[in-house]
């Protein structure tokens, strides 16, 4: 089972909002995952263990390569913005 981790500035709504849409495509493309939720600040603690971390907002490219985990910025899920692409990502790393 892949291990999808969720972060957002509180690591309360907007990675709920971001956890709530990764679920329903999971589910249309059955595919089982477990879904952390935390805080950006928190990202170190997680990353290890994750196939892929989501983000509700950017994080300079240090920061992502020292994670050791491909990271996105799941944005395009609550603005509908190039959200095919972000999907269609997401996915590759998943498969």
């Amino acid at each position: 089972m892949k291990i999808i981790v969720i972060a957002c500035g509180i690591g309360i709504a907007t990675s709920t909002l971001i956890s709530e849409e990764v679920n329903l495509i999971l589910e249309e493309k059955d595919i089982s995952a477990y879904l952390i939720q935390c805080r950006i600040s928190e990202l170190d603690a997680y990353a290890e263990e994750a196939d892929l971390i989501l983000t509700a907002m950017d994080i300079d490219a240090e920061q992502g390569q020292a994670l050791g985990t491909p990271v996105l910025t799941a944005i395009p899920l609550l603005t509908d913005i190039n959200r095919e692409e972000f999907i269609e990502k997401m996915l590759k790393y998943l498969s």
